[in-house]
């Protein structure tokens, strides 16, 4: 199963919440991979959905295989609605879409996280050997 469906580990999420949260909806999860009580599935589409319909404050581990478009939205829906969110994501700080929608006046926070963090697979086992680092920030 693609990366795109990785889980957030519990530390990770915490750590997010105790720095950023509390969160009432995960922007992109299923009923198996929520971290919230609340989240919007492929099926309600977060790239369609108007996230202040959904809760106050989001967080977001989104599909990595197509970025861009994720990352528009938590800028818009940030200044257009001032909606929170907090954000995991790789470190692919030296591509435009970073620059323009989490770099340039976007994200109030960015924190880079030590070592590779083993996400959970379908079944809730870590995957080992991620490409690359990870990184949180918020957009407040």
């Amino acid at each position: 199963m693609s990366n795109d469906y990785w889980r957030t580990p519990d530390w990770l999420f915490n750590y997010c919440t105790a720095l950023f949260g509390p969160f009432d909806v995960d922007l992109a999860a299923s009923e198996r991979n929520t971290k919230c009580a609340r989240f919007i599935d492929e099926a309600a589409n977060a790239l369609t959905s108007k996230w202040p319909d959904h809760g106050s404050s989001g967080f977001c581990n989104p599909p990595y295989s197509n970025l861009p478009p994720w990352l528009r939205s938590a800028r818009l829906f940030n200044a257009r609605d001032k909606f929170p969110s907090t954000w995991i994501l790789p470190t692919f700080n030296g591509e435009i879409h970073w620059y323009d929608n989490v770099f340039r006046n976007a994200a109030s926070h960015v924190i880079n996280i030590y070592g590779r963090v083993a996400f959970l697979d379908y079944f809730g086992n870590p995957v080992s050997g991620t490409r690359g680092g990870t990184q949180t920030f918020i957009m407040v």
